[in-house]
């Protein structure tokens, strides 16, 4: 992370926003990576009042949803749900809604004045960036997916070596299914670099099939296995001649919420019929036990290894069991499994290389610690730890001849690190300096060849493939990835903190104009995720330009829930401490506003899938804080969501209603169940996907009706529809494009910003606020 210049920051900030507040059980440690608290300055000018703006209405043409209240008794509460008739996807009063939805959002968006110059900006932006990421070496061939002009989605390219001629592999173009473009999803090269794996889905579906082609001349197989979504973890057998796939079950029980149970790893042989593809991973499979229902198995099979390895998932659980057989029996299709590893192991990640088998864990580690064991016939060889916990967050580790390569992180700020594996060396891994404070997005090593290939980016620092020299930790730009045309150097990037309702300091990364000071008149938009124990990382997009360059502030909020600061981080932020998640973010904004960066009028809200927690939840709670929220795809009614069919496997995430403790915590963390009605709320601009896998449209649709009938500030409630579009996996170029400039434009029209206004609203309302 660049540091915000001296003099801007002593502008920025008086001393007392980075006091260090008491640290409550998993607070922020000490010593966290972050730019130095500036001197003390004199306090800032008086801001602007911090009162919300006159509101902006539009005429919205869509009918209001009829209630048809569904009433039930859960744990002895009366639990009042007036539209979930709107679940019924398929049926034609559902479809009428979503379409009448979608038409009004649109032609509201499409008729603010400055849309068009905005939009145009932002596909100048994104037609000049060329992406490059999911990175494989196989053979001495270099594997990618690229996203470059004039592509909408991504192709699979294969050069030899770094500095080979480029060839494209796989277009998903020629998969696409009428109208509905497809995506690459997955994909694994053979170890040979002969033949490549991948799967294809069309319209954001992320419902795969798995092909194969061979990569001297892309020939097709003729290979075609569908329900294949699940298969990130794709593993090849050591001669390439077969591989070990998931596959969800065909058929299965009729409710949608077991739609995804008993997924099986399969072992397809090159040149059988797939139909005769043996099950060689399930329940009961080989004398396998303790497989959950949701379970989300692959299996890893090392070179040089006599034994191999199935990875069990329980869901989301970020906790993971271990199943280990002979590589002999796998190979035969007859695998006899022993659990070497158990959920409680606190395991979240392995690597292993003939037959040790290193294991990331944070059970005595809040910070996490690596594990290894000796794999034999008579199970795994007691533990001894090769790196202890540290300071940091060991997040990741990849095996190298030289050394085992570690990411971890300190706050969101991630950093290399490496063990020496050569005789006499130390037991103390030592860092690998970077140019920047960077994401490492991917780190690839192998365990017979020394270094590592990291793929890593910044917020405004772009992206880069990099060497990492095995003998100096030297790093080498590989040329992979081309530099980008967007220009960031006018803009800055820092790291403050918020002080949560409890004490706790939530770090808040800020991007905007070098030359930005403190005005209540900045157009802000807060992001907020925080969960799973997912960090919100840096992560590069030119696109961000359009907002930045316009005097806009772009705000991170890391807060609980999310995987900052370990293991402790994330539980503080999870099923019954998940209000946590949402009194952070709203801590974030309140110190936004407190320390003069902005004021509600202009303060917008944004929360992506389970963002939709913090956003949705800060928005109910808050209404009189912002001026705009904007729910993405996002979980809005978590008292249903177990039914849907992605809702099972979140349950060890956010909890179950089958319990009291589960019922309650979900109902204060559920933004639908927390509407009241004649409250003034912000201006909402909520986005769905009509195929997304992982959460249903059903969750926008009902927080949208239940929005439109309980506000009284006459601000717009827009539901926005893809209708070929997904959970934003797959999603086009096009399709980015168009989301991102009516969000843009949305906030920049509802903060009334000059050039954004229509001018019918602005006689009608009054004269917005003045910038």
């Amino acid at each position: 992370m660049k540091h915000a210049r001296a003099f801007l920051l002593a502008l920025l900030l008086p001393a007392a926003a980075v006091a260090d507040a008491p640290a409550p059980a998993a607070a922020a440690p000490e010593g966290t990576a972050a730019p130095a608290p500036p001197p003390a300055a004199p306090s800032p000018p008086p801001a602007a009042p911090v009162v919300p703006a006159p509101g902006l209405p539009v005429a919205s043409t869509a009918p209001s949803a009829p209630v048809r209240e569904v009433r039930e008794t859960l744990h002895g509460v009366e639990v009042v749900d007036p539209y979930r008739w709107l679940e019924n996807l398929r049926s034609d009063d559902a479809q009428a809604y979503f379409r009448a939805q979608d038409d009004a959002a649109r032609k509201a968006l499409a008729a603010i004045p400055g849309r068009a110059e905005i939009a145009a900006r932002i596909r100048e932006l994104s037609a000049a960036q060329v992406s490059v990421r999911s990175i494989a070496m196989a053979g001495g061939k270099v594997f990618y997916l690229k996203l470059a002009p004039g592509l909408e989605t991504p192709v699979l390219c294969v050069r030899e070596g770094f500095a080979g001629a480029e060839r494209v592999l796989v277009d998903p173009a020629r998969y696409a299914v009428g109208t509905a473009k497809a995506a690459i999803d997955w994909y694994r090269p053979s170890p040979d670099g002969r033949l490549v794996a991948y799967g294809v889905s069309a319209g954001g579906t992320e419902d795969a099939t798995l092909r194969v082609l061979d990569t001297r001349d892309g020939r097709d197989l003729g290979v075609a296995i569908d329900r294949t979504r699940f298969n990130s973890g794709l593993s090849w057998h050591h001669d390439g001649r077969a591989f070990y796939y998931s596959r969800i079950p065909e058929g299965g029980p009729g409710d949608s919420a077991h739609r995804y149970a008993g997924i099986r790893v399969y072992r397809h042989v090159i040149g059988r019929p797939a139909a005769q593809d043996e099950i060689v991973f399930a329940s009961g499979t080989g004398g396998a036990r303790g497989v959950p229902e949701f379970v989300y198995p692959s299996l890893v099979v090392p070179e040089d290894s006599t034994h191999a390895y199935a990875i069990v998932r329980d869901g989301v659980r970020r906790e993971i069991a271990v199943h280990a057989t002979t590589v002999r029996d796998l190979a035969k299709g007859l695998p006899r499994w022993n659990r070497i590893v158990d959920f409680d192991d606190g395991v979240t990640a392995i690597q292993a290389w003939k037959d040790d088998l290193y294991l990331l864990t944070h059970k005595g580690a809040p910070l996490n610690r690596v594990l290894v064991v000796k794999v034999g016939s008579d199970g795994a060889s007691r533990p001894r730890v090769a790196v202890p916990e540290g300071e940091a967050v060991i997040l990741d580790m990849a095996l190298a001849s030289d050394a085992l390569y570690l990411r971890s992180t300190v706050g969101g700020l991630e950093r290399l690190e490496r063990l020496n594996l050569g005789l006499g060396a130390s037991r103390t891994p030592e860092f690998v300096k970077t140019a920047f404070d960077v994401a490492i997005t991917q780190m690839l090593t192998h365990p017979a060849r020394p270094g590592a290939i990291l793929h890593v980016q910044g917020f405004i620092e772009p992206p880069v493939v990099v060497s990492v020299e095995a003998k100096t930790g030297n790093l080498r730009n590989t040329g992979l990835q081309p530099a980008p045309a967007a220009d960031f150097s006018a803009m800055d990037e820092v790291r403050l903190y918020a002080r949560g309702h409890d004490g706790t300091k939530i770090p808040v990364t800020l991007l905007y104009k070098k030359t930005t000071v403190l005005s209540a008149d900045n157009p802000t938009l807060l992001v907020g995720y925080g969960a799973y124990g997912i960090s919100q990382t840096p992560f590069f997009d030119a696109t961000r330009l359009a907002w930045l360059e316009r005097g806009g502030i772009i705000a991170f909020a890391h807060i609980r829930g999310g995987g900052e600061y370990g293991e402790a981080w994330h539980r503080a932020g999870q099923k019954a401490t998940k209000e946590n998640t949402i009194l952070d973010f709203i801590a974030c904004a309140e110190f936004l506003v407190k320390y003069g960066f902005t004021s509600p009028r202009r303060l917008a809200i944004q929360g992506t899938s389970a963002g939709g927690i913090p956003s949705a939840g800060a928005m109910v709670r808050r209404p009189d804080l912002f001026a705009a929220v904007v729910p993405r795809v996002a979980v809005l009614d978590m008292l249903r969501f177990e039914f849907a069919a992605n809702g099972p496997a979140n349950i060890p995430e956010f909890g179950s209603v089958a319990t009291p403790e589960g019922f309650e915590a979900l109902r204060r963390m559920s933004a639908y169940h927390q509407v009241k009605d004649g409250t003034a709320y912000p201006a909402v601009l909520l986005t769905t996907g009509m195929n997304d896998p992982r959460v249903d449209p059903w969750q926008a649709a009902k927080m949208a009706a239940r929005l439109q009938a309980a506000t009284a500030s006459g601000k717009p409630v827009l539901m926005r529809v893809e209708w070929e579009g997904g959970h934003g996996r797959g999603s086009t170029r096009t399709q980015r494009e168009e989301e991102l400039a009516d969000i843009y434009a949305f906030l920049l029209w509802q903060f009334g910003m000059p050039g954004f206004v229509p001018e019918e609203a602005t006689r009608t309302a009054g004269s917005p606020a003045a910038p």
